[in-house]
């Protein structure tokens, strides 16, 4: 830090959401070309210079790990190193880790950008190394080179579960890091996952973006599904196409996601989601989230809550009314509602 002189300074944890640092080292691009006279440094405390590891390959070959300290900075929409050629000989002949004040001073010397001259051209400016930080901006944020950054799978979850999760997808990294971090104590409080699932509820399957660091734990951890939450019998009487079983890794995923949201629930890290009015402790379901404690008009109304009406459910239900799916069936009678009820199933199945 530099208590001199005026500056801004952040700090974010990511964790599995690399592209959430490159997104921000984007945004820092663009606000540096648009403010030509700011230098932004960005580091993170497992890699280091961030800039100078993704764009290695393009850098000079005296930058090492040792003297790399306080040489690299986003300036004028690019990428600049210090090396001699940037100020004094004397200060940068032996090629050390540099303070930052002299590094600024280095920086901000008219010799790198003389009067008319555009600071891209400047001695210090790398356009190449540049250029490999926006492809790796634009690979993380944008999806390119057939590489997207979320992945999407379906899970079949308590109903409550199911409708929490659709409305607040942001919750589902505190989901499964609650998951993947339980404890044998935790988890014997939440063996019958009394907040979660109901069992006159039923269950839905939905969809769900998960980073790929993220999806592949969640599989990959062994888990042995207590025998008190239900789950397995609520699944043996959830209505899927065609009238075969749920597929284990739908069944698998939910599962592991609905002990994740109980343990949440138990743990009060979910209170931001509960009601205005702090309920007494004596009420039963105290402390649970509104929407995982839904009215009687809500429970009413089933899984109708947990999918969305969008253009392309109205066109996937409207193709299969031209087919002759509903049997010529009325709306609100009971074939024609579980024949909905199965198709809304295949549709976010997918």
């Amino acid at each position: 830090c530099l208590p001199s002189e005026a500056h801004l300074w952040g700090r974010m944890e990511t964790g599995d959401g690399a592209h959430d640092e490159w997104l921000v080292v984007g945004i820092l691009l663009r606000l540096s070309a648009e403010q030509p006279d700011m230098t932004v440094t960005v580091r993170n405390s497992t890699e280091g210079e961030l800039l100078l590891v993704e764009a290695a390959y393009c850098l000079p070959e005296w930058l090492t790990p040792q003297n790399s300290s306080n040489r690299a900075f986003l300036r004028s929409g690019n990428l600049h190193v210090l090396d001699s050629t940037s100020g004094s000989e004397s200060l940068f002949r032996e090629r050390k880790p540099l303070s930052l004040p002299e590094a600024l001073a280095a920086l901000r010397s008219p010799l790198l950008t003389p009067p008319g001259a555009s600071p891209s051209q400047a001695p210090t400016a790398q356009p190449a190394a540049t250029t490999a930080l926006w492809r790796r901006v634009n690979a993380s944020c944008d999806g390119q080179n057939g590489c997207p950054v979320l992945h999407t799978a379906s899970a079949l979850l308590p109903l409550r579960a199911a409708r929490l999760l659709r409305a607040s997808p942001q919750l589902v990294p505190a989901v499964a890091a609650a998951f993947e971090s339980r404890a044998p104590g935790a988890m014997a409080a939440a063996a019958a996952l009394p907040q979660v699932h109901k069992k006159s509820e039923g269950m839905a399957v939905i969809k769900l973006k998960f980073t790929r660091p993220m999806y592949a734990r969640l599989v990959a951890q062994r888990f042995d599904l207590p025998t008190p939450c239900g789950l397995r019998a609520a699944a043996s009487q959830h209505s899927h196409p065609g009238g075969g079983r749920v597929p284990p890794a739908v069944f698998d995923l939910g599962a592991k996601l609905a002990f994740g949201l109980e343990l949440l629930v138990q743990q009060g890290i979910a209170s931001p989601l509960r009601a205005g009015a702090t309920p007494h402790p004596s009420t039963p379901e105290a402390g649970i989230p509104a929407c995982l404690n839904p009215s009687p008009a809500a429970e009413a109304q089933g899984d109708a809550e947990v999918f969305a009406v969008g253009p392309q459910w109205e066109r996937f239900r409207a193709s299969l009314a031209a087919r002759g799916y509903f049997r010529g069936e009325l709306a609100g009678s009971r074939l024609h509602s579980e024949l909905l009820a199965r198709a809304k199933v295949a549709f976010h199945a997918g």
